[in-house]
């Protein structure tokens, strides 16, 4: 009976609580517009796989490969178009291939394997854009294979004993620069994954900001601090740079942990192979980019973490000025931190075009600031990465501001009531 009554206490007391309700609201709402945006972008990858047009450059001008060109574009519904050339091609389609020469004399000498080349155009970082393109070419493949001997058998005369294999390898055209695809890939995959490794660590930097002054008031020692002759402002950014110094702390414990874990799992022989094979790749990545990939990787990141750090704690800190004790800033904080790991999740599947509005919009919430310095340096468009900075750090002085407003208004909470008037 005791612990019935203790359980109702304790449900009671967050049902009561608008920090918990409106956490939920948040939750709730953020999560279902999110699915619909993903839901979006399904459909989108769907239609770029159903509609696209393709490409077609022919160098082996033969009756065979007219004739097979010919079956394709009946198979995928006129989606087909020639071209003089591949660059010309994907800059209109988007996907183009090429049917080199020799590929007739390829197939009546019996070769069972045929290799095209192929281009698509890359520009969004975006690796479900980037799949759905890739997806083309692979089902492209898939039909060529099955229409060969049909093909085959109708303009030269003979059927195939065996199987042809088709492969299409080539490269991806990505904001004017001809990059090879696999190491876009790799590229793309690892900038993508950054918003959710800057949303975990800003997240939690949040929460222990609020905990600082919400663990303060708890020992009542928030009021004695606030009585010192000391500058508001000092102490809201001696709070931040705690806060900060934390969750490095942590996250450095945690990425070291995950590297030593990994590290060991690898046989000596193979980690020497792999670090090879990374090092020659992340060069010649620099070179077809044009920029030095892993110098301005480590920029990036260290560019939003400083921002993203500034910025949480002191959101942190004014939710914890509204908290009356640690449990009271924990549901105030956890929408903030599922808010910034749902945003890392959309910008990671979904991506975006690099603009004015997307750059502002990376500034207010740091995650896609790697994202947007990397392409921006990619495009030559560096306006972009300089207005994702200017409001990244409007923002972080505007939450500060308001943080040392709050202080210096001598705030004293009980519960979520908020005394404005000093006495």
């Amino acid at each position: 009976m005791v612990l019935t009554q203790l359980v109702k206490r304790e449900i009671k007391a967050f049902l009561k609580n608008p920090g918990f309700i409106i956490s939920l609201v948040i939750l709730f709402a953020f999560y279902a517009a999110m699915g619909g945006i993903m839901r979006r972008s399904a459909e989108e990858t769907q239609r770029i796989i159903l509609q696209s047009n393709i490409g077609f450059v022919v160098e082996d001008n033969t009756a065979f490969v007219q004739e097979l060109v010919k079956t394709i574009n009946e198979t995928l519904g006129g989606r087909v178009k020639i071209y003089s050339n591949i660059r010309e091609a994907v800059e209109d389609t988007g996907v183009g291939l090429l049917i080199p020469r020799g590929f007739t004399t390829n197939i009546t000498n019996n070769l069972t394997t045929l290799y095209l080349s192929s281009m698509v155009k890359i520009d969004s970082p975006s690796t479900t854009i980037v799949q759905a393109k890739t997806s083309i070419l692979s089902q492209l493949a898939s039909l060529i294979e099955h229409i060969l001997p049909y093909v085959v058998s109708k303009t030269l005369g003979y059927e195939i004993s065996g199987e042809y294999m088709v492969s299409i390898h080539g490269s991806a055209l990505f904001y004017g620069r001809e990059v090879d695809s696999a190491l876009l890939m790799g590229f793309l995959t690892f900038i993508t994954m950054l918003p959710l490794l800057v949303g975990i660590l800003i997240g939690t930097n949040a929460g222990y900001a609020a905990q600082l002054v919400a663990y303060e008031k708890l020992e009542k020692a928030f009021e004695m601090l606030l009585a010192q002759p000391i500058k508001r402002s000092s102490i809201v950014i001696a709070k931040i740079i705690g806060a900060s110094v934390a969750t490095i702390i942590y996250s450095a414990v945690i990425l070291a942990s995950i590297f030593i874990l990994a590290l060991g799992s690898i046989p000596g022989e193979v980690q020497s192979i792999d670090n090879s094979v990374i090092t020659s790749s992340i060069t010649e990545l620099s070179r077809q980019l044009g920029l030095d990939v892993a110098f301005h990787f480590i920029v990036s990141i260290a560019i939003a973490l400083i921002l993203g750090l500034l910025e949480t704690g002191s959101l942190g800190i004014i939710l914890g000025s509204m908290a009356s004790d640690e449990r009271t800033a924990g549901l105030l904080i956890t929408p903030v931190m599922f808010l910034y790991l749902g945003l890392a999740f959309a910008f990671t599947f979904i991506g975006f075009q690099v603009n004015i509005a997307t750059s502002v919009l990376a500034g207010f919430i740091v995650l896609p600031l790697p994202m947007v310095y990397m392409l921006s340096l990619i495009s030559g468009e560096t306006i972009y990465i300089v207005v994702s900075l200017a409001s990244s750090i409007a923002v972080c002085i505007l939450l500060t501001s308001i943080a040392v407003f709050l202080f210096n208004r001598d705030i004293v909470v009980l519960g979520l009531r908020i005394r404005l008037r000093r006495e």
